[in-house]
């Protein structure tokens, strides 16, 4: 295990860093924090990055068969979820009953 690996991480997820005398604003991609507890998209994570009180906050969005959409990054089910075919073709109630 490397020395990185064994340290703590900080208790909020920082809003920014400042590299090089540079104010570089932090965006979480797919809602990723670097925690490795929840999946990509989830509202676990969601709620992880609000809990850190960040500033930005990306996701991808789908849009359903019923106009509802979906927190999910491809169009299609396969990578992120235990379903098959594309996004397009769910409405919301078939959306929320798969697992990521």
């Amino acid at each position: 295990m490397s020395q990185a690996s064994t340290q703590s991480r900080p208790t909020k997820l920082p809003k920014h860093i400042n590299y090089n005398g540079k104010f570089i604003l932090l965006k979480y991609h797919m809602m990723l924090t670097g925690s490795g507890k929840h999946p990509g998209n989830s509202l676990a994570a969601l709620q992880e990055v609000i809990d850190g009180e960040v500033a930005v906050i990306e996701f991808d969005v789908n849009y359903l068969a019923d106009n509802e959409f979906g927190f999910i990054h491809d169009g299609t089910l396969q990578r992120e979820t235990t379903g098959l075919g594309e996004v397009r073709k769910l409405d919301g109630a078939a959306f929320k009953a798969l697992s990521y």
